[in-house]
């Protein structure tokens, strides 16, 4: 079973390191793939634990992949190819490297500001089960 799951991981790699190389070179959207670690960006997820609420235009996600830990915001409107977002399931697909602003303001006395800039995921899939 092991085997079959490695065998799986290179072929995923391969593929996901071709499609980043053809990228490169033709300026497209870039590619993404990893283990869902949260549904909720750490970083917003780290200030509304503070008392700030965030807008976020639609849902965030965190990723861990081979770049390590990665946050990105999927927009309204963009859904889920195939399977289910949850924590723990695999995930591939598109970002675009132009970003989205996030603003979250302090729900207390004085209320400030903070900004949060993601990747906006264009086009994705996820595994159906967690682990």
């Amino acid at each position: 079973m092991l085997k079959i799951f490695t065998r799986v991981g290179l072929v995923m790699l391969i593929i996901l390191f071709s499609f980043e190389i053809v990228n490169a070179y033709s300026g497209a959207s870039q590619l993404f793939a990893g283990r869902i670690i949260n549904t909720k960006a750490t970083e917003i997820q780290s200030l509304e634990s503070a008392n700030y609420k965030c807008n976020v235009p639609g849902s965030s996600i965190t990723i861990r992949s081979y770049k390590g830990p990665t946050s990105y915001v999927i927009p309204s409107g963009t859904t889920a190819k195939t399977g289910t977002v949850a924590s723990g399931n695999l995930i591939m697909g598109k970002y675009t490297s132009s970003a989205s602003t996030v603003t979250c303001i302090y729900q207390g006395y004085p209320p400030t500001t903070q900004t949060v800039t993601l990747s906006k995921i264009t086009l994705f899939g996820a595994s159906g089960g967690g682990r």
